[in-house]
């Protein structure tokens, strides 16, 4: 199965740009295509926090469910995906950068069952494709609110 890795550079420093990727209300700001994003009932943040995010895409509608795996602010955010059934692991590593931060996201598959063996790949693909393009969405939305 296939992994998508993708970085960017950002204007500010990891402190500043760590909310970007565990904020709710900041998501949609920059993930492509997320209409919502909303806690789950269970802890409201750090390790097992869980979110529902909506995401429209090529007509559809998904609802992806994201559980924090690990958090360890303002360096590293470890979150399990899982949308119809197929699950994955996104890891967000922030480290310095000149007088910003650099972002790396590694998407990874799991999952052992049979639907998941057989549709990580695309869902693989799809997602690393669309991977580059929300970092650097994400980096001109914090550039913009810098200013």
């Amino acid at each position: 199965m296939a992994n998508g890795t993708a970085s960017v550079d950002l204007a500010v420093p990891a402190a500043a740009a760590f909310p970007y990727l565990v904020d709710p209300a900041l998501l949609p700001k920059w993930v492509g295509g997320m209409v919502a994003c909303e806690v789950l009932p269970g802890p409201a943040s750090g390790v097992g926090r869980r979110l529902r995010q909506v995401v429209e895409q090529g007509g559809r509608r998904f609802e992806i469910v994201a559980e924090t795996l690990e958090e360890d602010p303002p360096t590293l955010f470890v979150a399990r995906l899982e949308v119809e059934g197929i699950g994955a692991r996104a890891t967000h590593r922030l480290s310095p950068n000149g007088g910003g931060s650099r972002l790396t996201t590694a998407l990874a598959p799991e999952g052992r069952s049979l639907l998941a063996r057989v549709t990580a790949p695309v869902v693989m693909a799809v997602a690393g494709a669309r991977l580059q393009s929300d970092l650097d969405r994400l980096a001109a939305v914090v550039d913009a609110e810098k200013r």
